[in-house]
């Protein structure tokens, strides 16, 4: 994470799409 270096769309796109999911779980384990 904290690339400088600018990936392709897809791939940032699919990167934050990864990330927003991983949150998502972490959350719902914390009961938020």
């Amino acid at each position: 994470m904290g690339k400088v270096r600018k990936a392709n769309d897809f791939e940032t796109i699919d990167e934050c799409v990864s990330n927003w999911g991983a949150v998502q779980a972490l959350a719902k384990k914390k009961g938020a």
